[in-house]
């Protein structure tokens, strides 16, 4: 491990991400997936994770961030530093800093246990989120039936039932894991969610990990905070990237009175206990980024929670706010930043966010009205209108 490459990823020693495909990679943002010696995608309805761990591709992999390459599967991560802003690299080799790897399974362990949801958020898809299948089977060629159409998501929906294989391994893992981190889809929908929490509880480890969870807000669980006490620590990742009828916009099947229901319930009995840390988490995303200064003052000054910085989305131009067209751009930047209220908490809060707006991606001309095109599409799909909902944001495209 040579922690003075200036490529190096602690994640990528420490951590397996189980994807919702059932699919493996090191981690959630790199775009390399772990492959058997015939070059097939391991899979985890017919591989184990120790196989996957135990991968010698996978072990290349991380010997060359070790020596310096820059390798295209982490080019998330480049974009953002090269822009000036802070990488999940960087945040993970922080956070990560004293975790010991070990040679015989991973220490950081990220379950996607699927892609059973109930939001279709805009900023999502349909590998994500099955609440997007119909929208995403919408915007296709439809050169097949759509049941058949379906099939290409067995996996998602079948990887993590029952699977007594992965669940065994997980099991004989959890003396060594350090952190669980839970994504769904929905993970408060997904019954592996919970058989992970429970068996940590069971076996006497939770009180030595740290565990995480990300939520849309739309499930109250009243079992879930007595139960996340047991652990070392709690951090509850409450995803919201827009308020009121934004969010109802921006987030299908979402509706903004139970989000902040839910939030003000679970905020009020994890007051009871010091390790936990609730924490609002939105994304900057082309839905939302004009809005950004009033989500900010919502969650500051209206309804008071811990907001994390935005997180930058990158991984296609209709989702990045850096493929926006310049002019726009300008016009968000000088909006946010002329945030009444704007202080020294606020700037740095908003920071990587006007980093990345001023950022110049490749082939930006080229992308440049991907969100506008695909956002106008979502809405002749859903019967929804962005100029109605977002009127004043909407006038910047001329929409």
């Amino acid at each position: 491990m040579n922690t003075n490459s200036p490529t190096f990823c602690k994640m990528a020693h420490l951590g397996l991400n189980l994807d919702m495909s059932g699919m493996v990679q090191p981690c959630t943002i790199s775009s390399y997936w772990i492959k058997d010696k015939d070059n097939n995608h391991m899979k985890l309805n017919k591989n184990t994770a120790e196989e996957a761990w135990n991968n010698e591709g996978r072990r290349q992999f991380v010997k060359n961030l070790d020596n310096g390459i820059k390798q295209k599967a982490c080019d998330l991560c480049w974009k953002v530093e090269e822009s000036g802003a802070q990488s999940q690299r960087m945040t993970w080799n922080k956070m990560l800093e004293h975790v010991e790897p070990s040679q015989e399974q991973p220490r950081v362990m990220v379950v996607k246990p699927g892609n059973k949801c109930n939001n279709a958020c805009r900023s999502c898809n349909s590998h994500t989120s099955s609440a997007w299948y119909k929208d995403a089977y919408a915007m296709t060629d439809k050169k097949i039936p759509y049941k058949e159409w379906l099939k290409f998501y067995t996996s998602h929906r079948e990887t993590y039932k029952n699977n007594t294989g992965l669940e065994k391994t997980l099991n004989k893992w959890q003396d060594k894991i350090v952190f669980w981190d839970l994504y769904g889809g929905e993970p408060l929908i997904i019954p592996m969610t919970y058989k992970i929490i429970n068996e940590s509880i069971a076996k006497n480890t939770a009180k030595d990990q740290m565990l995480q969870i990300h939520t849309n807000g739309m499930v109250y669980d009243p079992n879930l905070i007595t139960l996340a006490s047991k652990f070392k620590s709690f951090k509850f990742g409450y995803s919201i990237d827009a308020i009121g009828s934004k969010n109802d916009y921006v987030r299908k099947l979402s509706k903004w009175q139970n989000i902040l229901g839910n939030l003000l319930k679970y905020r009020q009995e994890m007051k009871q206990h010091d390790h936990m840390e609730l924490t609002i988490r939105t994304c900057s995303t082309p839905f939302n980024v004009y809005y950004l200064d009033e989500f900010y003052d919502f969650f500051t000054y209206q309804t008071p929670v811990r907001i994390g910085s935005p997180t930058i989305v990158n991984d296609a131009p209709r989702t990045d706010i850096s493929y926006l067209p310049n002019n726009v751009k300008q016009v968000v930047i000088e909006k946010l930043l002329n945030y009444e209220k704007a202080d020294e908490r606020y700037l740095g809060w908003i920071n990587q966010t006007i980093k990345w707006l001023k950022f110049d991606p490749p082939e930006h001309q080229k992308y440049q009205n991907s969100f506008v095109d695909f956002n106008r599409q979502l809405d002749n799909i859903r019967k929804e209108t962005f100029v109605e909902v977002m009127p004043d944001y909407a006038t910047l495209f001329r929409v």
